[in-house]
């Protein structure tokens, strides 16, 4: 008889356990994934994005179009990532398609980049990376500044590559 008990005892508790699990998925699935996915699938220029749990914050892996217009795009994924994930956002990742010669582009307007960031000298930057994109015949490229980041987005047939710098340390958010 009291094996009876231990048996129904045990069977009632692993019972209540899977409907705990089962409930939070669900509703994690309601209100936080099913948003998500209306809500960035909806971004100009967003493809497909992913979130990846890392200590504290959740990161949001974004693949994108070619044809997406940058600025607009990260304002609002990082608009929507703050209203459905609030303290957990991570970091915004975006995955584009490079090839090599973007690559060393993309490297030769770091420095010049981050030069008009450390400055200032917006105008400056802007006539250094037009420099840079003539001498590697890159026609297809935009830069922009905001108050929050630059950005910096590069077009060679079917590769790209987008680049969002911050425009301020981790120290000036604090």
């Amino acid at each position: 008889m009291n094996k009876m008990r231990v048996h129904i005892i045990v069977i009632t508790l692993v019972i209540v356990t899977l409907l705990g699990v089962g409930g939070q998925k669900l509703l994690y699935m309601q209100n936080v994934q099913r948003p998500l996915n209306q809500r960035f699938l909806a971004i100009a220029g967003v493809e497909s994005y992913e979130l990846l749990d890392t200590p504290g914050a959740q990161d949001l892996v974004v693949t994108v179009k070619p044809t997406a217009d940058l600025q607009d795009m990260y304002q609002e994924l990082e608009d929507v990532a703050r209203q459905v994930l609030g303290e957990e956002i991570g970091r915004i990742r975006l995955v584009d398609r490079p090839n090599q010669r973007l690559e060393e582009v993309l490297h030769a307007a770091h420095f010049p980049v981050q030069e008009g960031i450390a400055t200032g000298g917006f105008t400056a930057m802007n006539e250094s990376i037009s420099e840079i994109m003539a001498d590697a015949n890159i026609p297809e490229y935009r830069l922009a500044v905001d108050a929050e980041n630059v950005y910096l987005q590069m077009l060679d047939g079917d590769y790209f590559i987008y680049s969002v710098y911050p425009r301020r340390t981790a120290a000036d958010r604090a």
